[in-house]
This record gives C-alpha cells, sequence and structure tokens, in this order.
C-alpha cells in the first residue's frame, strides 16, 4: 500500500484540480472555438504577477485564441492540471478592450510580446507567438503597439507532441510496477493454492528495529506464535486489526499477507496504464488538440 501513496496523492490532486476548474467554468480539456478569428498552439508564455510566475510560466504549452471580444490564453490539456495555471500562469479569459498596450520586445534572445491590462485586469503578460502581426492584428486598432522591433511574420509552429520526459517517467514508473506485479503474483498463487488460512492481528511496530513503522502481523498456528512484517507502512494500519494471512503447512513461519494480491493486481494494471500511456500518449493528446 506504501508503495501506491504516492500515486493515490497524485490522483487525488489532479482529481482536485479538474473539479476548480469546472467550478469556475473552466473546460477540462481546452478547445479552440470554431468563429475564433486567431489561434495558435503549443506556444509559451509568462505572467508578471510575482516572482514566482516570472521564474515559472509555461514552455510550449500554451493555446491563445481571439473569439469574438475576448483573449483567451489557457494552458493546453494535461498541462492545465494540478492547478499549474493557477500557480504560474498564465491562465487569463480576458475583453479585448482591456488591453491597453502590446509592446514587442527580445528577452535573451527571445521574441516576446508584452500586454498590459487596464487598471482592475490581470497583470501583465508576456507571449512568445509564431504570428506577432497577425495577433496584434486582431487585438482591433484601438490598442497602441511600442515597437521596439518589428513585429514577427508568421512562422511555423513546432508542436511538441511527443511529451519526452513525461513519457520517459510512465516508461519506467510502469516497467518498475509491472515488474513488481509480476515478481509477486506467483506467491500469491502459490500460498492460496498450497497454504492455509488463518487471521493475524496488527501488533505496534518497533520503530528502534524499523523506523518507517510497517505493521507486524501476529498469528498462532498449532500453539505456537510467529509474527509476519507486513507491506502496510505507518498510518495505513490500526493497531489491534485482523489480517487474514496464508501460509505454507509445512513451514508456518512462512507467510503471505493476503492484501498482497489486490496490491500485485493494481500494480499491474498501473504498470499496464503508464506503458500504455507512454507508449501511445503522444497520439492521444494528438487526437486532443
Amino acid at each position: 500500500m506504501t508503495f501506491l501513496l504516492p500515486l493515490l496523492w497524485i490522483t487525488g490532486w489532479i482529481a482536485a484540480s479538474a473539479w476548480y476548474r469546472r467550478s469556475r467554468g473552466k473546460p477540462i480539456i481546452p478547445r479552440v472555438p470554431g468563429d475564433a478569428v486567431f489561434h495558435e498552439n503549443w506556444c509559451s508564455g509568462r505572467s508578471m504577477r510575482n516572482w514566482l510566475t516570472r521564474i515559472g510560466g509555461a514552455r510550449n504549452c500554451l493555446m491563445v485564441y481571439v473569439q469574438g471580444q475576448d483573449l483567451v490564453v489557457t494552458a493546453k490539456f494535461p498541462f492545465n492540471l494540478t492547478f499549474l495555471p493557477e500557480i504560474y500562469g498564465p491562465d487569463v479569459r480576458v475583453p479585448l478592450v482591456t488591453i491597453v498596450s502590446v509592446r514587442p520586445l527580445t528577452r535573451l534572445f527571445q521574441k516576446v510580446l508584452r500586454l498590459e491590462f487596464a487598471t482592475g485586469g490581470p497583470a501583465p503578460i508576456e507571449l512568445i507567438l509564431h504570428d506577432e502581426a497577425g495577433f496584434v492584428r486582431h487585438l482591433g486598432q484601438s490598442i497602441a503597439v511600442h515597437a521596439d522591433r518589428r513585429l514577427q511574420a508568421r512562422q511555423n509552429p513546432k508542436k511538441r507532441f511527443n511529451l519526452t520526459y513525461f513519457r520517459l517517467f510512465f516508461a519506467v514508473w510502469g516497467a518498475g510496477a509491472l515488474f513488481a506485479a509480476w515478481s509477486g503474483l506467483p506467491d500469491d498463487w502459490r500460498f492460496r493454492h498450497d497454504g492455509a488460512k488463518v487471521a493475524a492481528v496488527f501488533q505496534a511496530p518497533d520503530l528502534a528495529v524499523d523506523p518507517r513503522g510497517h505493521g507486524i502481523l501476529a498469528y498462532r498456528v498449532h500453539g505456537h506464535d510467529y509474527r509476519l512484517t507486513s507491506f502496510n507502512g505507518a498510518g495505513t494500519y490500526t493497531v489491534g486489526a485482523t489480517e487474514s494471512i496464508y501460509y505454507l503447512p509445512g513451514d508456518p513461519q512462512n507467510a503471505r499477507q493476503e492484501g498482497l494480491l489486490v496490491f500485485d493486481l493494481g500494480g499491474l494494471g498501473l504498470g499496464v496504464l503508464a506503458l500504455s500511456f507512454s507508449l501511445f500518449g503522444a497520439a492521444l493528446l494528438r487526437r486532443l488538440s
């Protein structure tokens, strides 16, 4: 169970961020509307709200479009989850009339557009676009453009569908989960098929021996007491609770916890999902974009 805690925490964090976005009327999988007069995908940018957003920002994961009288800048799926847009930005939907100025700048050999908004609006944002001239043209004639340099004409965008680092992480994690599950399933079968079942009781761990606080399962066979170190880490069991275990009749000290079967099957399923995302995640995101 301890092995699954980080994954459960990440899953809960993703679910919470998805609920938060839905509660604010923001889509989970944002799409460019059909009536957008300007749009670009896989852009970069940052909010100038604070020091964290300035050093964070978003690289090659933003979608920018002008729809009607609104400008929308948001992260593409799945980069809009885990509260990344809320923490690092930019994630804005503002009326075009609130944009008071656009300034083309060059920062560290990169061409950026800095957008300033009216008082009460969002903090200034900086965008790296492929078609600066087309973007500014669709913002409207009333917006002041401070031309410190010439606007960049349309360039061919570099789409980032491969997600190399994410795919590598899921490949390594999935392979590890599959190996752990596959190596444990034969023992699960052997102990259930050849062994005998007995109820064991969780005892308080000896932290001097095991600082991680894994539970100790105590059980009795033919008048003799035995102890088994559980795979349940601290906080995942209750002292005094019972758990079934299987032991081999000729060797009662050699036992296996019943819950390990669920653990191994869960690891097998999650490993398959992780490897599937590693292999086919890019194609899936390509279909969603």
